[in-house]
């Protein structure tokens, strides 16, 4: 039902004034859309990233944080010694530069490094040397260290352990599996048989003996997830060693 106001001059209806605030409406409507072009983005961080980050979190021991698209310019800062027009050439080298993972003390949000996930351009398979790129040479004179993995690759908890090892020393959560009911003594053994976990990797140690080189015959431990983590121990009390199970 439309319902009319009428005088001598002439006839309004309320549905003419709805009409008019519709139009008024509708162009407001796309006057705001021409200034504001946005709209939400799907995931906040790439599949790959979410999976190193899940990882990370999983593997990494509860003092640790990591946080993800991080803006270098958050990460380091410029020298206050420059001139003021230096500052502002090495401020321009941050500002578009964001980093993958950044690793940081839970209680203190110290930064201890950075994870960047690289695309297949460089890798050993295809003989291409990977180039260091500004992020890596900003990163190396403000002295954080870097782990550098392949976006394509899907790792393993113990692979992540031994990649970002390489560059960062962390301590890592220990598999319950794997734990034994003691604690390691400084000869690297546990009192219940068992020689302790890697310093890297965090998988079980193992007795191994040496086949050559200086030494040659005695007895060391190496780490079980060998030949993707390479690291030993030497125990001085090799007999000892010799008698363990």
């Amino acid at each position: 039902m439309i319902y009319t106001v009428t005088n001598a001059a002439f006839t309004i209806t309320y549905r003419s004034v709805f009409m008019i605030n519709w139009r008024h409406k509708l162009n407001f409507a796309r006057h705001r859309e021409a200034s504001f072009p946005y709209e939400r983005a799907g995931a906040l961080i790439s599949p790959n990233q979410q999976s190193v980050l899940f990882l990370l979190e999983k593997a990494l021991d509860e003092r640790y944080s990591v946080f993800s698209k991080i803006r270098l310019q958050d990460v380091v800062r410029v020298n206050s010694d420059l001139s003021p027009g230096q500052q502002k050439a090495a401020m321009k080298r941050l500002t578009s530069e964001t980093l993958d993972l950044v690793i940081c003390e839970k209680e203190n949000a110290a930064i201890l490094g950075a994870v960047l996930l690289d695309g297949e351009e460089a890798s050993p398979d295809n003989g291409r040397v990977r180039q260091e790129t500004d992020v890596d040479l900003v990163l190396a004179a403000a002295g954080i260290p870097v782990v550098h993995l392949k976006a394509s690759k899907a790792y393993s908890r113990d692979d992540l352990r031994i990649e970002v090892s390489r560059t960062i020393f962390l301590k890592w959560k220990i598999h319950s599996s794997a734990q034994l009911s003691e604690l390691v003594n400084d000869n690297g053994m546990s009192n219940n048989g068992g020689f302790g976990f890697c310093s890297v990797c965090g998988a079980a140690l193992v007795k191994r003996i040496a086949r050559k080189g200086a030494h040659a015959g005695k007895r060391f431990l190496a780490c079980s997830n060998y030949p993707r983590c390479k690291q030993v121990r030497l125990v001085k009390d090799d007999a000892r060693l010799s008698k363990a199970h």
